[in-house]
């Protein structure tokens, strides 16, 4: 291989890594969901047996 497909190569191996990383990186930015609480399961509960 010669110097320039390795520099050819490279440069098409950082572009896909910096086409890629925004992506996974939104992924993380996701909100957690927030786990409900004794009294909102009870509540829940009330209103779905109503």
């Amino acid at each position: 291989m010669t110097e320039q497909e390795q520099q050819r190569l490279i440069s098409g191996l950082i572009k896909q890594r910096e086409a890629w990383q925004p992506a996974r990186q939104r992924a993380h930015k996701k909100p957690v969901a927030k786990r409900m609480s004794q009294r909102d399961r009870e509540l829940m509960e009330c209103f779905r047996n109503r």
